[in-house]
């Protein structure tokens, strides 16, 4: 997509949301989408703005579709791994710190295993929608860091971690409502059949951030999913 034409569409999305919604921020709608026995956790629903249609139902109704990705606000944590690796109602020690020390092959496999008991189908992000969440999507602001010019106000670095990781979402959230994409654990994504480790971790100096010390790597995970709504903008399921 040419960058003339790609910003044609991207006008066209925002003053059509913008006139369509009384909050157009409905374009990063935030859902308690994750559940564990013990807690619930948030995804952020991205919009990537590349596309805007209509559709028409079998009665005809018209309906406005904006492609996009759902992502976890946070790094995936011990209790998340657990619950559903081994469904497991004990509870454990540190539930809400991000697992870490794992490798490509088992955040593939725990998220086959999560998809098959939700009937869902997160993975692992790719590197293109780490980063432009990281950015702050189509509300980005431009900051150095995921969220702030300042990397002390969104990570956990090496200036203020204390050489350990540290519960998700404890630090200022990006423009979308994610955390710590900047510090903390650093992250697995893919690129093609390749796996990159982004985002830096609690070891890394806010300048450098190069550590990829599986013991203090996780991952978070993303859904691609369109989202719908009908002429007077209400949202609705639509298959």
């Amino acid at each position: 997509m040419n960058s003339l034409y790609r910003h044609i569409i991207l006008t066209l999305l925002l003053l059509t949301t913008t006139s369509l919604f009384a909050q157009p921020r409905i374009l990063a709608e935030i859902h308690s989408g994750i559940e564990t026995k013990w807690h619930l956790y948030d995804v952020v629903w991205v919009c990537t703005g590349d596309t805007l249609s209509i559709d028409f139902t079998p009665e005809k109704e018209q309906i406005w579709q904006i492609d996009g990705f759902w992502i976890s606000c946070t790094e995936l944590t011990r209790d998340q791994w657990f619950w559903y690796l081994t469904l497991d109602p004990e509870p454990i020690s540190d539930p809400l710190l991000p697992i870490t020390n794992i490798t490509r092959s088992q955040a593939d496999s725990f998220c086959i295993k999560m998809n098959t008991l939700i009937n869902s189908h997160w993975r692992l992000p790719t590197r293109d929608e780490w980063l432009f969440a990281f950015k702050g999507g189509l509300f980005s602001e431009g900051y150095r860091f995921s969220g702030s010019n300042n990397a002390e106000w969104v990570a956990w670095t090496r200036n203020n971690s204390g050489g350990k990781l540290h519960i998700g979402g404890l630090r200022i959230a990006n423009e979308l409502g994610i955390y710590d994409m900047s510090g903390n654990a650093a992250e697995m994504v893919t690129n093609g059949d390749e796996t990159l480790c982004v985002g830096g971790c609690c070891l890394d100096d806010e300048d450098r951030w190069t550590n990829d010390n599986s013991e203090f790597t996780g991952f978070r995970i993303v859904m691609p999913e369109p989202l719908w709504f009908n002429e007077q903008g209400e949202r609705v399921f639509h298959r």
